[in-house]
């Protein structure tokens, strides 16, 4: 896929989408094996990632991405400044063929001697939950109907909790993947319900727009100007939340960028609050 959906109910069409996608056991198939590498932002964390994909024998999708950060933004500032030391995340995933996630690792080496570069920005006080868990896994039971979370800090297990994993929803590390196959489907408006690690859902509304010019999803970002003028027609999926009033109290999009005519190639995505926003850009 490149880079580091739930369809549910409102309308019939989405219904009818989530339905078909749900008996199609060849969707892990949209995404060949590869490796490919993306330059990201993390709200004031800024490096590069990269992610290899490989589909088993079996039909089972695979997902190895790494990411290392290496400079810090002052949200305050702006001002950026190198790491002490590089941070380092590893993610692996597996997937089934229908995109139903079976297991996620995620390990995470922070350090806070970032603590040392502003004066007026310790980012372990202002973020302290990245201290906290240094080893998240997720695992779906046997029925697949069920998620369990276990966190760990140096070794030690901090929390584990079980919670439902609805067969119209899908979780927030494999959103992207479940966007690709509305967009090989030709799909061009749904909503889904996002499933966060805690269990909470939140609806979300999508529209996907074919273009070459990306100018109009950028307002607010800081997108190289490059990456808004694309050689070939892309697929931008423009995603808000569904209710309005969670939609008053964060009334921010994101932008999901693939190649129009290979839904498996992510090419970029960016959004959130713009002061603190998201964004990653395939690096070919």
């Amino acid at each position: 896929m490149g880079l580091v959906l739930l369809w549910a109910g409102a309308a019939f069409a989405y219904d009818s989408l989530f339905v078909q996608l749900r008996t199609q056991n060849g969707l892990s198939k949209l995404f060949p094996s590869g490796k490919s590498r993306a330059r990201i932002e993390d709200g004031p964390l800024l490096g590069f990632g990269t992610e290899r994909t490989i589909v088993l024998p079996d039909g089972r999708l695979r997902i190895d991405q790494n990411r290392v950060y290496n400079k810090l933004r002052n949200p305050e500032t702006g001002r950026v400044a190198e790491l002490p030391e590089k941070w380092k995340m590893t993610v692996r995933l597996v997937l089934s063929p229908t995109l139903r996630l079976l297991e996620a690792d995620t390990r995470a080496r922070f350090h806070k001697s970032a603590d040392k570069i502003f004066e007026d920005y310790h980012i372990s006080e202002e973020q302290e939950d990245l201290f906290e868990v240094d080893h998240y896994r997720v695992v779906a039971d046997r029925s697949g109907k069920h998620l369990t979370t276990t966190s760990y800090l140096r070794g030690k297990q901090t929390k584990s909790d079980t919670y439902d994993y609805p067969a119209d929803s899908i979780p927030i590390e494999i959103a992207g993947y479940g966007l690709a196959a509305a967009i090989d489907r030709k799909v061009e408006r749904f909503n889904f319900d996002l499933l966060l690690p805690d269990g909470s859902t939140h609806g979300i509304r999508a529209v996907v727009h074919r273009t070459r010019d990306l100018s109009r999803f950028a307002k607010g970002y800081p997108i190289p100007g490059h990456q808004l003028r694309r050689p070939k027609q892309v697929a931008v999926v423009e995603m808000r939340l569904d209710s309005p009033i969670k939609y008053m109290l964060f009334p921010h999009r994101f932008y999901f960028i693939y190649a129009a005519a290979d839904p498996g190639r992510l090419l970029a995505l960016w959004g959130g609050e713009p002061g603190d926003h998201m964004s990653a850009f395939r690096v070919e």
